[in-house]
Formats: C-alpha cells, sequence, structure tokens
C-alpha cells in the first residue's frame, strides 16, 4: 500500500500542553493538495501497487472539511482511472465531529483516529482548548454517534493517547475507561518532549504490565482489543526480519502545508526534506531510504532484542531525538526493551499460543 499524508492546515482549535507543532494559521492550497495525491498516485503505479491510502492532518484537519470533501472525490476519480484501490484515513481531535462529516466518513470509509487522553481529569490537564478549558465533554457529546460509526463501517476508530509525566501512572485506568465507552482499538505514543528519566520508564512498566495482563485476559474470553504497542511486538515475535523499516520516503511520503516532501511526519528537519511539488524528490536523499540496510551502531550490535526491535530502523524518529539516522534515543531504546519483555512473557504462556491459533483459524 502506497501511503499520502497531507499536512491540510497548521492550525489548531486547542492547545494542548505537549503539542510540539507551532499552530500558524496556514493552510495548504488545495492545489498543491491536488498535486501531492497525483504524486502519489503515479508513485504507487510506478512500484506496481494497487493500494493507496490518503491521510488528512493537521493541526486539526476538521478545520478544513471542505476541502476533504472536494479531495476526496478529486482522488476517487483519479484512482478509478487508474484501477486502483482507494482508502482514506484522518487523524483529529475529535471536537469538530458533527453527523454529517461522520456520515461522509462512512460513506466514504474513512479510517478514523481521535486524540483521547482517557478519562476526563486525565484528559483535560493536557489537551486544552484555547481559553485554557478541557476538552473532554467537546468530544464526549459525540461518543454515541463515534460509537455508532465503528458498528456501521464494522471497524474500529483508533483512540490515540499520548502517555506523559503528569499520567503515565493511570494509564491502565485510562485504557479501562476508554474500554468501557466501547473503545476497542488504542495507539499510546510516549511523549518524546518529557524528559524521561530510568526512575519513570521503570514505574511505566508496571503500568503496561498490568495493560498487558488485561489485554490477554480479555483476549482469553473473546473480547480482545487492538493496542499498537503490543501488537507492533507480536509481529516480530510471530516472523522475524531482516530489518522492520517502514518504507517511509519510498511507498509512503508527507506533505506539508508549503508542499515540502518528507518520508513521514516524525521529522521536519532539513536534512529529512527529501524534495517538494514544485522540484520534484531529490534523488541522492532518496537513496537512503531505497536502498534501506540496516546499520546497527555498537550499542545496538550488542543488544539481544536487535533481532525483534523496530527502534533501530526507525531512521525518522532516530534522526529528530538524536541528530543520527542510525542512533536510538535513550528513551525509545528503553521502551522497545520493556515491550520485548512484555511481549515474550505473553508467547511463554501456552494459553496465548492457543489464542493464536484460534484467531488463524478464524482468519
Amino acid at each position: 500500500m502506497y501511503k499520502i499524508a497531507l499536512e491540510l492546515t497548521k492550525n489548531c482549535n486547542l492547545q494542548c500542553e505537549y503539542c510540539y507543532q507551532t499552530h500558524l494559521r496556514e493552510n495548504m492550497d488545495i492545489k498543491i493538495a491536488k498535486n501531492a495525491i497525483e504524486i502519489g498516485v503515479s508513485n504507487a503505479i510506478s512500484l506496481r501497487m494497487d493500494k493507496v491510502l490518503i491521510s488528512f492532518f493537521g493541526g486539526e484537519p476538521l478545520l478544513r472539511f471542505s476541502e476533504i470533501l472536494e479531495l476526496t472525490k478529486y482522488a476517487q476519480l483519479l484512482a478509478a482511472n487508474k484501477d486502483l484501490d482507494l482508502s482514506f484515513e484522518i487523524t483529529t481531535n475529535g471536537t469538530l465531529l458533527r453527523s454529517d462529516i461522520l456520515d461522509f466518513f462512512a460513506d466514504n470509509q474513512f479510517y478514523l483516529k481521535i486524540s483521547l487522553d482517557g478519562t476526563p481529569y486525565y484528559h483535560d490537564l493536557n489537551r486544552l482548548t484555547s481559553d485554557g478549558k478541557g476538552s473532554y465533554e467537546l468530544i464526549a457529546r459525540n461518543f454515541d454517534s463515534i460509537i455508532s460509526y465503528q458498528k456501521r463501517l464494522k471497524m474500529p476508530v483508533q483512540i490515540s493517547m499520548v502517555i506523559t509525566q503528569n499520567n503515565y501512572k493511570d494509564l491502565f485506568l485510562n485504557i479501562k475507561h476508554l474500554l468501557t465507552l466501547g473503545f476497542r482499538m488504542f495507539d499510546t505514543a510516549l511523549n518524546s518532549e518529557d524528559n524521561w528519566t530510568i526512575s519513570e520508564l521503570s514505574e511505566l512498566k508496571k503500568e503496561l504490565g498490568k495493560v498487558v495482563d488485561y489485554y490477554f485476559e480479555r483476549a482469553k474470553i473473546g473480547k480482545g482489543f487492538a493496542w499498537t504497542f503490543i501488537d507492533n511486538g507480536i509481529i516480530p515475535q510471530m516472523k522475524k526480519r531482516k530489518n522492520y523499516f517502514c518504507g517511509a520516503g519510498v511507498t509512503s511520503i508527507f506533505v506539508n502545508t508549503a508542499g515540502e516532501i518528507f518520508p513521514c511526519f516524525a521529522c521536519f528537519q532539513n536534512e529529512a526534506l527529501i524534495g517538494s511539488l514544485d522540484m520534484g524528490f531529490f534523488e541522492e536523499k532518496l537513496e537512503r531510504f531505497k536502498k534501506y540496510k540496516r546499520n546497527l551502531n555498537r550499542q545496538c550490535t550488542q543488544c539481544e532484542i536487535n533481532s525483534y526491535c523496530a527502534a533501530c530502523d526507525c531512521l525518522m524518529v532516530n534522526l529528530e531525538h538524536s541528530g543520527d539516522y542510525y542512533t536510538v534515543p535513550m528513551m525509545f531504546c528503553e521502551l522497545a526493551k520493556l515491550r520485548y519483555e512484555l511481549t515474550n512473557k505473553l508467547f511463554l504462556n501456552t494459553e496465548w499460543n492457543e489464542i493464536l491459533e484460534k484467531a488463524k483459524v478464524r482468519n
């Protein structure tokens, strides 16, 4: 699948405490967006890929819903003429959702990702409106419609949670709260702007362990949920690969409001810039990604889990946080070790292997 991510706007209606972006009233011109889609479709065809995913990002992309309407129709027409299987995705804070918007997303099979950190208390610690108030209730008014959306499309809405130094001690509580609401898919990301200590990460391990135990118990009774932190750790345990490079820059691109092209949204440094819609791709920079081979530094070479570790291959995260493509930042290294330890615990349990076998039969 070829992935095209569009930064429709840098503007946002929230002012979250941990947001790494500077919110400006800067929007992507509709011509730039259409050009980006054309280039992405052309790349997919060149790579002989028959599936294309278009992701709408911000800021808050729903501030430009009318443009999403136009771009969706434009992309569908383009894909139909090229005989491509096209899908859409949007990452939103959820505060601007309306029934007509959800109807449009459902009619066009959008994968929906909503930022929600947990209980009202913990969500409102960090996800604030422009006047400093919590935003939980602005999303909660749409919960029934969002749950109905899941049922209508028969696919889960992904809840994106940010783990911070002021909420990590209650991660389990927050996930249980969201499960109670009817959500079944979670992506938990560590706030990279916080200066995490080994002691804090050790405390976080206990919370992650509680969630893993709950993940296992629910899977046993057929009420499992998806959690990217563990799911992404399970895959290497089931089938090791030479590397876990995601294809950034090769099978995926991120285009910002100005039409600059990056491999993904994890790094916007000049070093990561691989082209622009005006000038095309910088082939000399693309070579690193097209001909990617693992290049482990001494620390990673000596690590006993490197054959299971995707952090070694996450070039953009490494560049953003360590200044080097092949040096894994301490925080992400420790998190990878925690993931391996917790997923390995699952695989050592005979009941877990029985659950996997049943899942294979169902699929």
